[in-house]
């Protein structure tokens, strides 16, 4: 079976040629660690990008809470102010 190029023949001792099949090869495997190896980096980056969403989400439930914490806050404090403001208004 031909690929339409013909395989490197190396001289061997005795007159004969021996076929070399590892050096066709060459470029594929190449190509071949170097998908794995591409594959590997995006795979740590989905991995350290995934663990900042859950940091980020974190932060944004706490700052949430606080938010919220604030707001009883100030409606608390704005009972007493909005029942000085009635009884100046009824003056």
């Amino acid at each position: 079976m031909s690929h339409g190029r013909a395989l490197a023949c190396a001289p061997v001792r005795g007159g004969a040629e021996r076929v070399d099949y590892a050096r066709p090869m060459l470029w594929p495997m190449f190509f071949l660690a170097l998908a794995f190896c591409g594959t590997a980096v995006l795979g740590v980056l989905g991995v350290r990008v995934a663990l900042q969403v859950r940091r980020f989400s974190r932060a944004v439930g706490d700052s949430a809470e606080r938010i919220a914490r604030a707001t009883e806050d100030l409606e608390r404090a704005a009972l007493p102010l909005a029942g000085r403001s009635r009884a100046l208004t009824r003056r």
